[in-house]
């Protein structure tokens, strides 16, 4: 390590100067137009963060309401905050199902290799790796209809690869999920998710 390190400082000619750190999140975009966009930060029970940047997101790719992945830099601190975009990229989105689990017996059959899971507002953020397949899979949360009055519904994250597929490399993936419709029940006070998850099996249900 030492060695290491001497050889990394020797190939250093001069002092970089004060150095922008690029920030990567997920966050959710609420307008785009000709001035600029405006996006949110959301995670868990903190204050939502609110951002703006001369970046114009086409609103085909990115909708209002879409999470997307963005790095950027933060040009000048406050609420909202003013920043450059670095690199954007859209993510899955998709609404939460309301049915009955015993439609899918096999929600869990392939597992997922979940890197990590959180509240954003409304929407439920995972991160997590999959088999890589050109071909549709089912990948979707469920909410469990019988659970619904529970003050933490369950719900689970229905993983189905296509039948012809092959033991393929894996690849990392964001998706958010639009949970709101369950988060606004009267009696809701959270949610409760079940994954098969391959990477921590004894870690499967988290309560959000």
């Amino acid at each position: 390590m030492a060695a290491l390190a001497l050889a990394v400082t020797a190939c250093q000619d001069s002092d970089p100067g004060e150095q922008t750190p690029t920030v990567y999140d997920i966050v959710e975009l609420e307008a785009s137009g000709d001035s600029g966009s405006s996006m949110v930060l959301r995670h868990g029970d903190s204050e939502p963060v609110y951002m703006t940047t001369s970046t114009l997101f086409d609103n085909q790719i990115i909708a209002p309401g879409d999470c997307f992945f963005i790095g950027y830099q933060v040009l000048q601190e406050g609420n909202p905050q003013q920043v450059k975009t670095i690199t954007y990229s859209q993510i899955n989105n998709s609404k939460v199902q309301v049915e009955s689990l015993d439609k899918y017996p096999g929600w869990d059959q392939d597992e997922v290799y979940l890197l990590a899971i959180w509240r954003a507002g409304d929407k439920i953020v995972v991160r997590c790796r999959l088999p890589y397949d050109d071909n549709p899979r089912a990948f979707f949360l469920l909410a469990d209809t019988t659970t619904l009055s529970a003050p933490y519904p369950d719900l689970y994250l229905v993983h189905q690869l296509p039948t012809n597929h092959t033991d393929t490399y894996l690849r990392q993936y964001y998706a958010a999920f639009d949970a709101s419709q369950i988060l606004a029940l009267d009696t809701c006070q959270g949610v409760t998710v079940h994954i098969a998850n391959s990477n921590l099996v004894d870690q499967r249900i988290f309560q959000l």
